[in-house]
């Protein structure tokens, strides 16, 4: 309406004038006034169709104008539904958001000043106020922001050595923990030295053989990267071991009693762990691993004899904390989310290194290739609630036979250890778990039963 009115200001003064021109004067005569005549009548026509092209053209800017009008009543209309879905969402926070984004007041008033609208020029369209700034589009209310995808396996109350999920980068994790196992055995066989913890060699005829083994372990895992994490294994080691035996060769009809202990420091443990793939719901993720177990608990073959039995034969006066020979273990884990269930599984390879020339503690010096073993474990974990997880599994290793001085002994048997193991997790506060595993020995070489308690804290 105002453009109109401008155009129509600057235009009927003109049509005005031209219409209103006095009749040509006599003196230039009948030719000069026919032709002043026909000029007049040209200009008239030509301030005619103007005068209807200018009627048209603000005809259309009024019904413009309207439509503008019509767009911006929606639009505050939009704008006061927005500010009240966002104070009934978020009590007020969301109001604010919206009016700073939108230039609203409360109950969807404009509180910005209106444009000036611009000045017409002739010649040119005049454009609306409306058209030049466009309004911004509203925030959204009540949406978090999105958040980086989590590449790790999903957490799992752990019951194996190794736990599920690795370190984050640049973060790391202090794990004291305490482990107990007791085992009874009636058909071990002393020969004069040992290999822990599952090789008797000496010429004693055990009965029966009760062992329990407490170890303070201290277990520090870092992550290099996402999916790269280092670890070492610092184990403190007691044992206690009662014997009830007689004499090999010697007629004799009581059991005779030993008991033997020790403790220190066992063997240190380091590893690398590493994950393959990204994972994901109904999608495996492949965890690779490779342990280095050291020799720096106390040697068997260091450990002296009590010689108390004829034929060279004796008991062991300290029990030994380490087996005395280097070993590498590669494993690989396999972890398979399906909601509600995680199952998960590994296998490994232990390769015990050979040590030659060792002196045993009958004075003989003998190369010893203690045997590989090799092994398999599964399960499956679920989680209880935010906090709470349990898992159960199974877990079997066999234990090949032993080579001295490139010979297998007669006696030697290969070992089977089977265990059914369960456990618990629960979250303590936003940084540390409290796991807890339960194994039961399922074959008649494994350990009856085994106590694992861990206390995991992440900084």
């Amino acid at each position: 309406m105002r453009a109109a009115s401008l155009l129509r200001r600057s235009a009927l003064p003109a049509l005005c004038v031209a219409l209103t021109l006095p009749p040509a004067s006599a003196a230039a005569g009948d030719g000069g006034a026919s032709a002043l005549q026909r000029e007049l009548d040209a200009a008239r026509e030509e301030m005619q169709r103007l005068r209807s092209a200018l009627q048209q053209q603000a005809r259309r800017l009024e019904q413009q104008e309207q439509a503008l009008d019509r767009q911006g009543r929606r639009l505050r209309r939009l704008e006061r539904s927005m500010v009240e879905q966002g104070s009934a969402a978020q009590a007020g926070v969301g109001d604010s958001v919206l009016r700073a984004s939108t230039g609203t007041g409360p109950g969807g008033a404009r509180t910005q000043q209106p444009v000036q609208p611009q000045q017409a020029v002739p010649g040119q369209q005049a454009v609306p106020a409306q058209q030049s700034a466009p309004a911004p589009p509203p925030a959204t209310v009540g949406q978090a922001p999105p958040q980086p995808a989590d590449t790790r396996p999903p957490e799992i109350a752990p019951i194996f050595d190794q736990p599920g999920v690795l370190t984050p980068r640049g973060k790391f994790v202090l794990e004291p923990a305490f482990e107990y196992s007791y085992s009874n055995s009636t058909r071990v066989s002393v020969i004069g030295f040992e290999i822990f913890p599952a090789i008797l060699v000496g010429v004693l005829d055990i009965r029966t053989a009760n062992r329990s083994s407490y170890s303070a372990i201290l277990t520090g895992r870092y992550g290099i990267t996402n999916r790269l994490e280092a670890e070492i294994k610092l184990p403190w080691v007691y044992r206690t071991e009662t014997l009830q035996a007689r004499e090999f060769l010697e007629a004799s009809f009581a059991d005779d009693t030993f008991h033997a202990d020790g403790n220190g420091l066992g063997d240190v443990e380091l590893a690398l762990r590493y994950q393959f793939n990204q994972g994901g719901v109904e999608k495996p993720y492949y965890i690779g691993t490779l342990r280095l177990k050291t020799r720096t608990g106390t040697d068997p073959f260091e450990v002296d004899l009590e010689p108390s039995l004829p034929h060279g034969g004796g008991r062991l006066r300290e029990l030994p904390t380490g087996t005395g020979f280097i070993g590498l273990r590669p494993e690989l884990t396999v972890i398979y989310p399906s909601d509600p269930v995680v199952f998960f599984g590994s296998v490994h390879y232990l390769w015990n290194i050979k040590r030659n020339d060792v002196k045993t503690q009958l004075g003989s010096r003998l190369d010893i290739d203690p045997g590989d073993a090799f092994g398999f474990n599964f399960g499956m974990g679920l989680a209880l609630n935010d906090r709470a997880s349990f898992s159960v599994g199974y877990e079997h290793t066999t234990y090949l036979k032993n080579e001295i001085d490139g010979r297998t002994p007669a006696s030697d048997l290969t070992v089977q250890l089977g265990s059914l193991l369960v456990g618990y997790s629960y979250k303590i506060g936003s940084r540390s778990y409290l796991n807890l595993a339960l194994g039961v020995g399922a074959t008649r070489d494994a350990p009856d039963v085994q106590i694992n308690l861990r206390f995991p804290t992440t900084f």
